[in-house]
Formats: C-alpha cells, structure tokens, sequence
C-alpha cells in the first residue's frame, strides 16, 4: 500500500517532538487502530526483554551505531557477491576491514583525513530539539537495509539474526530494543530502510514501535507493539531519499549525497542523563565506549548554528591516543602481553599515561577518555563491555600520583564467546557480579602491581609533585647543601626523587639521547643461566627477570608502521610477560 504510507511517513519522520506523533496518530484513527499493531517478535510478554535492555541511555545509542556498522559491512559483503553466512565471508571485523577498505590491520588511525572523511559520511548521529536532558535523535546508515517483508525478521525480532555472520558486532539481536526504554514516555521509534539490491529498484518499508499500556485489555503489565497494514508492513516508492532527509533534518552541512538503500530511525524526546552538549559530552562517551570503531561515523546537533561543516567525526579513544603521541608518557603505550585472566584466556593489556601539563589537567582527564567511573575498559571488537574505576588503580594498585591520567585496555576480542559471557552480561554495560569477576580482578591487580615501569612512572609523578610544593630557590638549595655539609648522611636520606641540586658536585658529561635503529641488527641475552643452559626456570607461581640488549628505536614494538615483535618459546604456562 503505497497511499497514504509516504506522507503519513514523512510527517512522522518530521515530527518535533514525541507529542505531534501522538497526535498524528490521534488523527489517523483508522490507519493506527489497534488491530493494526502487532507485539514486537509475536510475543505480548515482550516487556521484560526490552526492559532490560539499555539501562544507560547513552550505551543504548551505541548499539544503534554498531548496528549501522554491522549493516554497512554486510552491505560491503554482499555487494562482493558473498553470502555473510559462508566460509568465504571474512572471519573477523579485521579481516573484514581489510578485505572492504584496504585498512591495514583495521587501524583507522593510519587512514587518510580524505578516507577517513569517506567513511565517516556513511553513518549519522544527528541530534535536534536538545533541551532539559533529552532530544530526537536520527541514526542513519547508508548499509545492506531491510525490505518490507523483512522487517519481522530484522529489526523486529529477538534473537540472533547474525549468530553466523562472525565480522560484526551483533550476537544476541537484542541490543537494538536498547533504546526503547529511554524514547520519552510513550517509547515511539520509526524505522524506515531500503535492502540494497544492486541498483535495482526495491521499496523503502517503514513501521513505527511504540509501548502500549492500554487499560482496555487484562494484563499485568505493559507491550511493545509496531505499526502494520492489515499485518503488512508499510512501504512507499521511492529512488533517493536524500531530498526527504535534508528537509527533515534542515541543516545544510549533513554530507547525504545520496540515500539509496540503508536504514533511518527516529527516535522521539530520547533521555540523556548523562549529557547536556551533543559536541562535547555526547562525543566523548561515543569515543568512550567505542575506543576502536570497526568504522569512524559523525555525530551531530543540527540545531546548533555555531557547527560548521558535516558534524564531528568520532573514532574512537583508542585511535585518538595513537594520534596524539606527544601528550603521552614515553610518546606511545606501555604493553602486557598475554596475560592469562580467568574465563577470559590470553588478553592483552594497552596502558596509556599523559603527561603533566603546566597549570592544566592532562589530555586523558581534559578530554574524559577515562572517568572516575570508567579508567580501566574491557573491549571486544574496540567495544567497551564494561569498566573498573579510578579507585581500582588508585586504592588496589597504590598509583595515585597519576590515577587520574591513565587510561587502561584489556582486548577481549579473541575470547571465546561461551567464556566471555560468564564475565560479560549481553547488555554490554558492565562485568557481572560473580566469582568470575572477583577472580578476572585479582589476577590483574597482580599483573599490575607488579608492572615495574608503572611504579617508576608513578614515583617519578610523585617526586614531581613533592618537589612542585617545596619552593625551589636558590636559598632553599644553598640550606640544604650547608645541611650536606654538617650531616653527609642527610644526603642519603634526601637524594632521589626531590633532586635537589648538590652545588659542590662538578658538572659531567652530558648524556647523549638514544635513537636507535630503525630496525634492529642484533639481540643479545644478558643472562648468565640461558647462556649457561639454553632456557630459564621459572619458579611456579613467581616470576624472572631476563635482560636483552639491542640497538632497536624505543617504540620498535609499539609503533603502527613496521612494528616489531619479540618471540620466545615456553614449556608449560606463563601468565604474562612484559617488556
């Protein structure tokens, strides 16, 4: 039924607030009766599994986006003429990068500002009416898109519609119900989407969900229902909507093009408890949550006259740190290597540190990559699934000198999914409240205490701030010297971190900087029991120390170009090893 579906869909879509859908609905009783909606996936019990779902608002708009990530490479899959589902599909998100964009290693922080731009323009966030805590927000991707038919399979449906398909994001096909819960009071949500076919013509489906806590039917509680045709869902002819969209969304910097196939939701008076600005708040939790990205995408607040250009493109808190080398300690990160944590086997552990800024908090705090609540993130696919806090790597790992500007990630991509779970609830917001949980934090709290170039790094932090609070004059250093002379003792007991200059020391030579080679020309064992036997024995439960020398660049293991790696052979089980 092409008439009257487009215009009601285009009101609906242009609908300010969640009020004028009401009354759009009031005043087209005969399309919106109720016999004309249906409980989402058949079920009238259908409340608790959507209820459950996105208990932080804005955690819930970022399944939406990886949804539209998703979308996008299937899309990208199937135009290669690939079933998604089949052995010949790429096997992870990396592969699939790729295999569809030519990103080496899925690193979107090595692409071109002009590539960069290219894919950000293939998904939105655009937000509108931001006030008192809440806005409509559009999310739109230009990805594979669902026909008419395949609404109930799709978008309507519990369940895992992507269970077989391994390089995206989606499992369980419930994070997309996320958003329900936190859409105003009545939870309307319009989703209008064209399958990609090649170019051939198709049509664009459409159906709105609202919560129904009709008081004409018995029932405990209340549903979540959708809009049909007789049980049909809604569709409309259309080539482009790319017109419909900027008229719309009224703002001339959104980079549409055209809008050929892919998928528009609305959402109507969403909640933002946690974000006043779309440019400020709403970016860093979005760069927060999704670290590394799958792809960049934009957001935006159309109404905001300041804006200028397409919105802000967001790639994540891990991208942004490689980018940003000269505000980190040491010009990159610090790296434990396999690490064993219980349930979830060997992980790598990414450790960032900015450095001090005079007078100004640091370029982690400042820009909110980590949080009181968030410092330490679990990432599967750069996705956040859940946080340990400041206190953590203050109080349990005794680094309060820079606890507030270290940001930590432990890669859970390669964990097995059966295991990941009994960590990680389905709705990706935290780890749960069981043995796991306690075991997986014991065994990174000794991993981390025991990370020596974390200690340093936390002492040297803390002799700059003793130091910061002594005034350092010339008088100050002239009594202490005169005390050296009185007491040479006293020297020992104040050398170190103050380093309060010793006038009566000669000036030496001056310490040239290392540089390194570009790539090593030789590695030496500096232990006298591997030279002696061939291998070091390591005590259970106890750690070694092995010293190497080579004449590599420092970041010779950590750089995104050329990066080395060191290779080493152990009989039985190591828990990690560090460098």
């Amino acid at each position: 039924m092409d008439s009257p579906s487009k215009p009601l869909c285009i009101q609906l879509l242009q609908a300010q607030d969640e009020d004028e859908v009401t009354k759009i609905i009031r005043t087209n009783p005969s399309v919106f009766e109720q016999g004309n909606w249906l409980p989402i996936d058949g079920r009238q019990d259908n409340f608790g599994l959507v209820e459950a779902q996105g208990r932080n608002p804005e955690r819930a708009l970022i399944e939406k986006i990886t949804n539209a990530i998703d979308a996008v490479l299937i899309k990208e899959c199937k135009e290669r003429q690939k079933d998604p589902e089949s052995k010949q599909a790429p096997r992870t998100i990396k592969e699939a990068l790729e295999l569809f964009f030519n990103i080496e290693d899925g690193d979107l922080s090595s692409l071109s500002e002009d590539k960069r731009d290219r894919l950000a323009s293939l998904i939105y966030v655009v937000a509108e009416n931001l006030e008192e805590k809440h806005a409509n927000f559009y999310i739109f991707d230009k990805g594979e898109g669902q026909s008419p038919e395949n609404f109930k399979n799709t978008f309507l449906k519990f369940g895992g519609n992507k269970a077989k398909t391994y390089f995206v994001h989606g499992r369980f096909g419930t994070g997309s119900f996320g958003v329900l819960p936190n859409s105003g009071d009545n939870k309307y949500q319009l989703i209008i989407s064209r399958a990609f076919q090649d170019g051939s013509d198709g049509l664009w489906g459409w159906t709105l969900v609202r919560k129904n806590r009709s008081k004409d039917i018995q029932t405990k509680h209340a549903w979540y229902e959708y809009i049909t045709n007789n049980g049909e869902i809604y569709f409309f002819s259309e080539k482009d909507l790319e017109v419909l969209l900027r008229e719309s969304i009224k703002y001339e910097g959104v980079d549409i093009r055209s809008f050929i196939h892919g998928t528009i939701v609305k959402l109507y008076n969403y909640d933002l408890a946690n974000s006043s600005d779309v440019d400020r708040d709403l970016f860093r939790i979005f760069n927060r949550y999704l670290s590394s990205p799958a792809l960049p995408f934009r957001i935006l607040d159309a109404q905001v006259k300041g804006n200028v250009g397409p919105g802000k493109e967001v790639e994540g808190n891990l991208n942004r740190l490689k980018k940003n080398k000269d505000e980190l300690e040491g010009k990159g990160t610090l790296q434990i290597q396999k690490v064993l944590l219980p349930k979830l086997g060997y992980v790598d552990i990414d450790i960032y540190i900015a450095r001090r800024r005079d007078g100004k908090k640091s370029y982690i705090e400042s820009e909110r990559l980590a949080t009181n609540e968030e410092a330490v993130s679990f990432i599967r696919n750069g996705q956040s699934h859940g946080e340990l806090s400041r206190q953590f790597i203050r109080d349990d790992l005794g680094l309060e000198y820079i606890a507030k500007d270290i940001a930590i990630y432990i890669d859970c991509t390669n964990t097995p999914s059966v295991d990941f779970d009994d960590v990680f609830p389905p709705t990706r917001d935290a780890l749960r409240e069981n043995r796991h949980r306690i075991a997986v934090e014991e065994t990174l709290r000794k991993e981390l205490k025991d990370f020596e170039a974390l200690k340093d790094i936390n002492l040297t932090r803390r002799s700059e701030v003793i130091a910061e609070s002594i005034e350092k004059t010339k008088d100050f250093e002239t009594f202490i010297n005169d005390l050296y002379q009185l007491d040479p003792m006293l020297k020992k007991l104040l050398t170190g971190p103050l380093r309060i200059s010793d006038l009566s020391s000669r000036g030496g030579p001056v310490e040239k900087e290392y540089e390194g080679k570009i790539f090593p020309t030789f590695l030496k064992i500096n232990d006298h029991e591997i030279k002696s036997n061939g291998y070091k024995s390591i005590p259970i439960n106890s750690y070694v120390r092995v010293v190497l020398e080579t004449d590599a660049q420092n970041d010779y293991l950590y750089r995104e170009k050329d990066r080395g790696e060191l290779l080493f052979d152990f009989n039985g089980e190591v828990g990690s090893y560090k460098l």
